[in-house]
């Protein structure tokens, strides 16, 4: 995957720059951050810091930002073109949530810490040059990159935390009628969406050959069509606004975590709402879910935090009908099936372990997606998502984890 080159982005780093000269969110410096594949995110550290009050909390000086631009390429691909019109819909998204409240638990005697989620502020936002300013997380990291040394407890805290706030949000979100009209534009992360899960999907069944069986291949396409004709028509199906990128990486999380014997609550927030759009609730859902079984089944050592993690977001979710369900299940297979369409198999460091438990996971996220589209509870037992297709989620579940790949 071909980057900017330096000179290039030197160009682009300039032009920002100048562009925020003249307002209150001029830089003296912008840094480029890692993990970032669509949009190019900055470190901007200002030339005059930020002095705030928030309508409830206590003013606080900012002397960072972070400034995010949209190109029409991939920021990590100048090769895969996307819209730049993205980031639009995270000003829109960020400055509707402004009015959203999200979630604070307070600490239970019986589960431990509390936890406090909630999203960035946006500060500034230029159409034209598709720049947004927001609000900088500082000793913060990304869920993902903790999970091993997370404890049950925090794990459990964390989890009932972001199942609560995606529950508030969904709910939220269908009484904003206006954000609903704006996000109804986003067509082009709807096309985006379909590309990265069912044609890289499909594409990664070709390569890998006889990795599944006939009838596990024929309930992929005929899943992949319905949903197919659901998007040429799409007032049959009812979409709600969903963050469209709600995966582990997207959630920050304090570092370090607070001591075991103090009493402030973990503070979360989640990020990167450039692809909002409207779609099946499910979406979301699967996001989260895909990407913690991913890392799951991939980790090469037992990574004991996602049980915990994954049974608490169940819980702080709560139910859901029928439908959104089996499209969940659905979904989540068909995330882990493209494990091995974004990148790491390609790659020469990849060991031979993990290329055998890539297949492995392909082939369980393809039986997945058969027993999701032939509603079949059957199919996942044993697994961790067997408590979701015989009762969905519950207050209180408890998710056997198996190995399947080491059975």
């Amino acid at each position: 995957m071909p980057p900017l080159p330096s000179p290039a982005l030197s160009i682009l780093t300039d032009d920002l720059r100048t562009l925020l000269a003249p307002t209150p969110y001029a830089c003296t410096s912008l840094t480029q951050l890692p993990g970032g594949t669509t949009s190019f995110v900055f470190l901007g550290v200002l030339a005059t810091p930020l002095v705030l009050t928030p309508p409830s909390g206590a003013q606080r000086t900012e002397e960072r930002v972070i400034v995010k631009h949209a190109a029409p390429f991939a920021s990590c691909h100048t090769e895969f073109l996307v819209d730049a019109g993205r980031v639009a819909y995270e000003a829109a998204m960020l400055g509707a949530l402004s009015g959203f409240h999200g979630v604070k638990l307070p600490e239970d005697k019986n589960r431990g810490e509390g936890a406090d989620v909630q999203v960035p502020e946006v500060y500034f936002y230029d159409d034209r040059a598709r720049m947004l300013v927001i609000q900088y997380i500082p000793s913060a990291a990304p869920l993902h990159t903790a999970l091993e040394s997370l404890s049950s407890a925090e794990a459990d805290c964390m989890g009932r935390a972001l199942g609560t706030w995606l529950k508030r949000f969904h709910t939220w979100c269908e009484e904003q009628a206006g954000l609903k009209e704006v996000l109804g534009g986003n067509e082009e992360e709807v096309k985006l969406k379909w590309k990265l899960t069912w044609v890289q999907g499909t594409g990664v069944l070709d390569r890998l050959g006889d990795v599944v069986g006939e009838e596990e291949r024929g309930a992929w396409y005929a899943a992949r069509d319905r949903v197919w004709q659901e998007k040429q028509s799409p007032g049959v199906l009812q979409r709600g606004v969903v963050h469209g990128d709600f995966w582990v990486g997207n959630i920050l999380m304090p570092t370090p975590l607070p001591n075991p014997d103090e009493t402030r609550s973990l503070q979360l927030h989640v990020i990167d709402f450039e692809f909002s759009h409207l779609a099946p609730l499910s979406t979301d859902l699967s996001s989260f879910l895909g990407s913690l079984l991913e890392i799951y089944y991939i980790s090469p050592s037992p990574l004991t935090s996602i049980e915990p993690l994954l049974t608490a977001f169940l819980a702080g979710y709560g139910s859901f009908s029928e439908d959104m369900k089996w499209r969940t299940l659905i979904q989540t297979g068909v995330f882990v099936v493209n494990w091995w369409s974004r990148g790491p198999p390609g790659r020469g460091d990849v060991d031979a372990e993990t290329r055998r438990r890539g297949r492995e996971l392909v082939r369980m996220g393809v039986r997945w997606v058969k027993g999701g589209w032939e509603r079949d509870h059957t199919v996942f037992k044993g697994t961790q998502l067997e408590r979701i297709a015989t009762q969905g989620a519950m207050d209180e579940v408890a998710i056997k984890v198996i190995d399947v790949i080491d059975e």
